[in-house]
This record gives C-alpha cells, structure tokens and sequence, in this order.
C-alpha cells in the first residue's frame, strides 16, 4: 500500500506538459513505473493459477494503453506510421501526457486492489451449490434461437461484422435477445462450474463427463456460430469467464497454459479482425487466414493497442474545447439497465446521444454526427472525460476495490450473486480497458436479476 501511495505521489509530482513530441526518456520512465507495480503485485498476489480475473484484466489493460509506448520506445514507431486508424496527426502530441495519466491510474487500481484484506477460509468451509436450473436452460435456448431468427440473414453471414450493411447486430428488438442470452449462457456456465466442485480432484475426462452435456452443447453451438459469423465478443466472453472461473474453482492454469491459450487466443482474433476486413464473399474466418501477414511482433495485438487515440483525442479535446461532464457521460451506461430509458430521457432532457455516452461523443469530436462507424472509448479516457485527473486517481482506485471484493467472494463461495457477479465481470475482463467504467453494470445487475427469477437451490 505504501509503496503504490508513493509511486502515485510521485508520479504526480513529475506531471509531464499536457503535450508535445513524444519522449523516449519520459515514456521509458512511465514503463519503467508501471512494470515495478505490475511486479510488486503478482509478487504480493502468488497463484499457481495464472488465468485470473486480475491478470486477465491488467493485460488487456496494458494493450490499450502501454503497447504505441512500448512501440515509440523501441522501435519509434508512432501512430502516425499507421494513418488508416489514427484519423489526425495531432495524437503523437498527447502520447507523453496520455502514458503518464495510464500510468497513474492503473497504479491507483493497484492501490484499492490492495486495500482489501485477502479473504482466507477453511478447507472444511467450502460451499457446494446444487441447483435446479432445468427451466433455465431452456429459457436460455429459447432466446438463443429467437437472436438468430431475428438478426436475420445479413448478421448469420458475417455481413454485418464485414460493413456491407448498414444495419448492426444490435439493431431491433434482437439485440435484448442477444443481451439476454449472452447474460444467460455465462450464467450457465457458472453453474456447470460450480457443480464440478464436488469432483474437482477427478481427472479432466471426468470432469468432461460430469458435465451436463446440454449446457456444454449449447456453449459449443454458441462459440462456433459466433465465431462464424466474425463476432469476437460474444465468442470470448463465455470462454474468458469459463477458463477463470475453471482456474479459479476447479484445477489452476499454470503459466504454461495460460501462454498456450493467450497466443493461440490471439491469432484467432487476428484472423477474425483481418478477415472483417476483407470485401469478399469468403467467410470471415476463412478470408482471415487467406490473408493474413504479420509484419511485426506488434501485429497480434495491434488492433486492441489502436484503442489508446480514443485516450489521446480526449485529451485534445478536454478542457481545451470542453469542460468536464462531470458523470453525464455516464447517463447512457446507467440508463441502458432500464429498456429504452435512454429514449425517454433524450426525449425530456434535448440532450445529444453524443453528451451522454464516451464512446458517443469521442466518436463525434473525431468524425463527426453522422459517422458510419464508432471510435469506441478506453477506461482511462471515459473517467478522464467525466472528471479529469483526479477522477482517474479515485474511481480507478474504486474499481480497484470491486475486483477485489470479486476475488475475495470467488475465494469465500458463500454468495451465488457475487459468484455470478463475477463471472459477468470476468467475461468483460481483457476488454473492459477500451471500455467505459460503467460498461459491465447492466450486464451484472441483469444477470442477478436473471438468477433471482430462474435459478433456485435444490
């Protein structure tokens, strides 16, 4: 605790100018800073179990926002060399400013990761759950088969992910039906998991076996048909709160493992990414694999580490051209838990879309009101935006205390809710970096919901 309180006070101290040409010695420094905490942390957290939910999410964290550094660093290579996704040159001013501000708050999650007290049980004490989930499962596959009924055709083919249409997987009355299911498959899986806990010394073709073979069906079905279609989050986010909730519960993944499943993880995103590019009437898949080059070490995750110029247009943007919004960025996240809240607000308020959402309004400040396609956000630049530098430094130490407690109630298995909870958060994990603070809240209080109504002990 101590030595994070300090890296953060001295991190402020040395504040570098809010712009400028990127600098190797400030940016090594940064990089420097963050791998001592990083360090200190896995230090002070042992597991045999590597695929963890905090692991998971300083990874996908790191991409976003430490990758163009370590890129300028060693190789100089800047967001200018890559003009196709950077849409002004102005970025490269903000790469000092926009690493130190990631630095400061990544250390702060460290900090409030480490302010709660490791929760630590008996043995004896372990909780088994028994649950009768019949009625759900067949709940879950019902609004499995209504998404793909009413996605339609342009979506089971991959148009969508491709841009040959203007329509979106989430058009329409289908995308509750994705939400729901999406919720409710990783709400399934949880529930196979934890009834592995009474057989988790068994051999892993047994525990294959005890699986109820409907649910590992359908999680195959949905794996496969998502990633058919070139839909890279509703594929990894049942497998990412699998494999932690599997790591943590039942049998660790070693470091080995973990490297395994990361690298090969990561092709299949590439290929997935490259093969949305293509204009052709391949499959996504097969159209990535045709084409694909790597040129770099940097390429396999290139596309994640892209999210950092929605941090660096922030800055360009906030306060120069534009106050803080003090939390209204975060209407739209809060208001998404109750269907169409956000209409009826926009409706009385006169608001913008664009005012209401990160995502929305750096999309709006970088390509304007009628862009075709999103810029998306990045953790940093969503609390930056709504509360400036400070804001940073207190919800990230916030968020650092939630996973926390998340890691404390796998340990405890005393609480279903916060098992589920967790799970949800897991699934959003190595994303939740190019993502808003708010983004897995509706998620995680539908799946409760889901479990209050449907999910009861035997």
């Amino acid at each position: 605790k101590v030595f994070f309180s300090f890296l953060i006070f001295i991190l402020l101290v040395i504040e570098p100018e809010f712009s400028g040409m990127p600098d190797y010695k400030s940016l090594n420094i940064y990089l420097i800073i963050f791998s001592l905490a990083t360090f200190t942390h896995f230090f002070f957290n042992k597991n045999e179990n590597w695929f963890r939910i905090d692991l998971i999410f300083l990874l996908g964290f790191s991409i976003v926002h430490f990758q163009w550094a370590l890129m300028y660093s060693i190789d100089g290579i800047t967001p200018n060399d890559y003009s196709f996704f950077w849409a002004t040159s102005n970025y490269t001013k903000y790469m000092n400013y926009g690493t130190w501000l990631s630095t400061v708050g990544i250390i702060a999650w460290l900090l409030g990761f480490t302010m709660l007290k490791k929760a630590h049980i008996q043995k004896e004490s372990i909780n088994y759950f028994e649950l009768n989930y019949k009625f759900f499962f067949y709940f879950t596959l019902f609004v499995f088969i209504m998404f793909l009924f009413t996605a339609g055709q342009e979506y089971l083919s991959g148009a969508v992910y491709k841009g040959e249409t203007k329509s979106a997987s989430g058009a329409g009355i289908s995308v509750y039906f994705q939400l729901l299911f999406s919720y409710s498959i990783i709400i399934l899986c949880t529930i196979a998991i934890l009834n592995m806990l009474q057989n988790k010394n068994s051999t892993y073709i047994q525990l294959i076996k005890n699986i109820d073979k409907k649910i590992l069906l359908l999680f195959i079905s949905t794996i496969f048909i998502y990633l058919y279609v070139g839909d890279r989050g509703g594929a990894l986010q049942p497998m990412l709160a699998s494999l932690i909730l599997y790591g943590t519960f039942i049998k660790p993944i070693n470091k080995k493992q973990f490297f395994l499943i990361i690298f090969f993880g990561a092709i299949l995103m590439t290929l997935i990414g490259i093969g949305r590019a293509e204009k052709s009437n391949e499959n996504i898949l097969f159209a990535g694999v045709n084409k694909v080059e790597f040129t770099s070490n940097y390429d396999f995750t290139l596309e994640l580490a892209n999210s950092a110029r929605t941090l660096y247009k922030s800055l360009s943007n906030v306060p120069e051209r534009h106050d803080y919004f003090y939390g209204k960025l975060w209407v739209s996240q809060i208001l998404a838990n109750l269907p169409l809240a956000q209409a009826i607000y926009l409706n009385i308020s006169g608001d913008k879309t664009y005012e209401l959402d990160s995502a929305e309004y750096i999309t709006y400040i970088t390509r304007g009101k009628f862009s075709t396609w999103g810029e998306g956000s990045s953790l940093i630049a969503d609390i930056y935006l709504n509360f400036g530098i400070y804001g940073v430094v207190i919800f990230m130490f916030l968020f650092g205390m939630f996973f926390k407690k998340i890691v404390n109630e796998f340990e405890l298995k005393s609480s279903l809710y916060w098992i589920v909870a967790g799970a949800i958060l897991a699934s959003y994990a190595f994303y939740l970096g190019r993502g808003g603070l708010f983004y897995p809240l509706r998620p995680i209080i539908w799946s409760i919901l889901l479990m209050f109504i449907f999910i009861k002990r035997k």
